[in-house]
Order: C-alpha cells, then structure tokens, then sequence
C-alpha cells in the first residue's frame, strides 16, 4: 500500500470518527420541577422556573437543565404568575437555544399527592377502540418514567395498556397505530392516564462515542479497512 492511499485510509478513519459523535441529545419536551420567579423588567413583567428537577423525551440528557433559569413564554405563562415563590411542576417545549420554556401544562407541585397520583412521562403505541357506543383511546406502555413515584411500581406497568382520559383523549385517536410520546396524570390505581401534552415519537439517534467507537456500519457496505484490495506480493529475485 503506498503513502497517498495509507493517508487516504487514515482521514477517513478520522472523518468517520468525528460523524459518529454528535454530542448529547437536544432535550426538547420536558417535564420540570422547580421555584417560580416574577419579576418586572422594563415595565414589563417576567416570569422564570428555576429548575430543581427534570425529565425529558431522551430521558438521560434532561439532568441537564437541573439548577437553570429558564424564561416562561407561551400562554401558560399567567397561571405561572399565581405560584410566584412556590414550587411547581410543568411540562413544555425547550427553545432550541435552551433559555426559554414554553408550558403546555402547570401544577404547584404537591409532594403528599406524588405517590398516589404521579404525574409521569410515557412512551408507547396509541391504540382505539369503540365501547359501547363511543371511542376509547389507549396507550400500550413501551417506557415510563415518573417524579416522587414508586420507581418498581413504574417500571411495572411496562408492558401494560393505559385507558387515557381528559380533553387530549381525541389527540391520542388521532394517533392511533402510531408511537408517541405523552405526559400526564396517573389515575384509577395506575389504570388511566389523564394525558396533558401527546406527540408522534421519534426515537433518537444513537451515536457512538468518540473514543473507542466502530465506525457506523451500513447493510449493503463493508467496513472502510477492508474494501481495498491486498497488495500483491513483491517478485522473487
């Protein structure tokens, strides 16, 4: 193998490598505990959780946000202004540069009511179906996680289907046959979820690490080191 191709194969190696790492995964819905602020700046009046607590649709990377401020917007923003100094719990959209929050859902947190009622996020398959003579809407549970709840009690309802009920109930219809992502209450002894916020899921991409890491492999590819033919032996003399 000459030098030029030796260089060659080395800077793919390399290129390779840096592609494979894209850093954290962006935390984009969240579900966050923390102290409300009001305070006015320039006649106008501005409203931030300090976050204690939080979890996210890419669960692991939401400690992230623990002990930020984040600037309340959205039209939740006024029910924020009625728990200024008080501890809340919220779920919302994280702006892309990750200052901003903008609430789907508030609640002054209640740490006696957590454990018989925990306000969870779950990932799993929509279903519907017709009882009686009206639509019912389910959720097939593939994760869940929950704040101030019984982890095992949790992680038992794996598996489970979770009737849904509220005013996003004909959200999740909407759905139906699809993944998605969903916050809410539990309810009825961890029987139904009373859904604040539902989306479509998109599970997130998975990047290797930077040190160590095998090279992204594709079916109809093979791996860069062998694609290039041997070099054939060197003549007798």
């Amino acid at each position: 193998m000459n030098r030029f191709a030796i260089l060659f194969l080395a800077a793919a190696v390399v290129l390779t490598g840096a592609m494979a790492y894209a850093g954290p995964v962006p935390v984009k819905h969240a579900l966050l505990f923390g102290k409300v602020d009001v305070k006015t700046e320039n006649n106008a009046k501005v409203v931030t959780l300090t976050v204690s607590n939080a979890m996210g649709e890419h669960f692991k990377h939401a400690e992230s946000l623990a002990g930020k401020t984040l600037r309340i917007t959205g039209p939740k923003t006024a029910d924020f202004e009625r728990f200024a100094g008080k501890e809340i719990e919220t779920t919302g959209i994280l702006s892309s540069d990750g200052k901003d929050f903008e609430s789907t859902y508030v609640l002054e947190k209640n740490p006696a009511k957590m454990p018989s009622a925990p306000h969870a996020i779950i990932i799993g398959r929509a279903e519907e179906k017709t009882v009686g003579n009206s639509k019912q809407a389910d959720i097939v549970i593939s994760s869940i996680r929950g704040y101030g709840a019984d982890s095992k009690a949790l992680a038992a309802l794996k598996g489970r289907t979770l009737q849904v009920t509220g005013p996003k109930a004909a959200d999740v219809e909407k759905l139906a046959g699809k993944e998605i992502e969903a916050t809410g209450l539990l309810e009825g002894n961890n029987s139904q979820v009373n859904v604040s916020y539902v989306t479509e899921w998109t599970a997130p991409v998975r990047h290797a690490s930077s040190h160590g890491a095998k090279p992204m492999s594709h079916p109809a590819s093979k791996p860069m080191g062998h694609s290039m033919p041997a070099p054939a032996p060197a003549p007798a003399k």
